[in-house]
């Protein structure tokens, strides 16, 4: 065992040695998880990076070697016609991803140059204070709306569409704000993002409706929609609405005429979301989505100051009291 451990690293030394000549700047082999692996070292002076203008590396990930497979293949010992093949797959590799981001990048610059309107959406990501300073948005509870904007979509892949979010240097580069960004979302995304209900059956013993968008993506953004899911599959329902958020991308809403404890909606709440440990609540009569207990008392004082009709209140009544 030992002797295999020794083979492995002596072919781990002889690689770096005699590959790294012909190997892009800041390409070293790695130990992690029990394995080697020839990694570009993205904290060493020299390595390639593009930048956004909020200064973030835009290559995502570039090609790397699995060093462990190079050692099988090469049955055990360092095998010259073999590494050089293997690294000279990887270059082709690595120079393939640098031209894709320059084309991305270049194709990226026009959307960055003026206020995209038409291109903006929203989205609700789980709130961590601390993570989201570099982004406008706004606070929801135990959630956070951040801003992002359409590159590009091709309708004839339904996988392919590229996005980036929205940072604060980006928004003042544009000269906006973020009341700016949420207008120009709420006006464009239910064109971009249409809203998508799916009835689904088995949760708590009772039927529920997953919410998301036709792209399958985004879909906690078109809960703001002013004629969105919430107030039409409320008014199907007649019923006001419980919400818990799946994901970025969908939720899943509950008529409130089912009779569940609080304790059930919570622990309901903890198993199914990420977003923490309270559930929504969507009132029809006022078309307004509390992410809060606290919110949802508004909700109900907001009625009692007479916001609604004679009919209204009744109905209210009926329902909820």
């Amino acid at each position: 065992m030992r002797e295999e451990k020794n083979l492995r690293k002596r072919f781990v030394d002889e690689l770096a040695a005699k590959g790294g000549m012909c190997l892009p700047a800041a390409y070293a082999v790695g130990y992690s998880d029990g394995r080697y692996e020839l990694r570009c070292d993205y904290n060493v002076p020299g390595t390639y990076r593009m930048h956004l203008l909020d200064g973030r590396e835009h290559v995502k990930e570039l090609p790397y070697i699995d060093v462990d497979d190079l050692y099988e293949a090469c049955g055990g010992r360092f095998v010259t016609p073999i590494v050089c093949e293997y690294l000279k797959d990887f270059i082709e590799r690595y120079e393939e991803a640098l031209e894709n981001e320059a084309a991305e990048l270049e194709k990226m610059l026009p959307l960055l140059k003026d206020f995209p309107a038409r291109k903006i959406f929203m989205a609700l990501i789980p709130y961590q204070r601390g993570e989201i300073e570099c982004f406008p948005g706004r606070i929801c509870g135990n959630a956070y709306m951040i801003y992002g904007m359409m590159m590009d979509y091709d309708k004839k892949q339904e996988d392919y569409m590229q996005s980036m979010i929205i940072t604060q240097e980006l928004m003042k580069k544009w000269q906006k704000n973020e009341t700016d960004l949420f207008e120009a979302a709420l006006k464009v995304m239910p064109e971009l993002f249409p809203y998508s209900i799916e009835r689904v059956q088995g949760i708590l013993d009772m039927d529920g409706y997953v919410i998301s968008t036709e792209l399958g993506c985004f879909g906690t953004g078109t809960l703001f929609y002013e004629e969105g899911p919430l107030k039409d599959l409320a008014l199907e329902l007649s019923s006001n609405l419980y919400v818990i958020p799946l994901s970025v991308h969908e939720v899943a809403a509950f008529p409130e005429t089912y009779w569940v404890p609080e304790s059930e909606w919570e622990s309901l709440v903890k198993e199914l979301s990420s977003f923490g440990e309270e559930v929504w609540y969507y009132n029809r009569f006022l078309n307004n989505l509390a992410f809060t207990k606290r919110e949802r008392i508004d909700q109900e004082l907001k009625l009692k100051d007479g916001i609604l009709d004679v009919v209204e209140r009744r109905e209210l009544d009926a329902n909820i009291r």
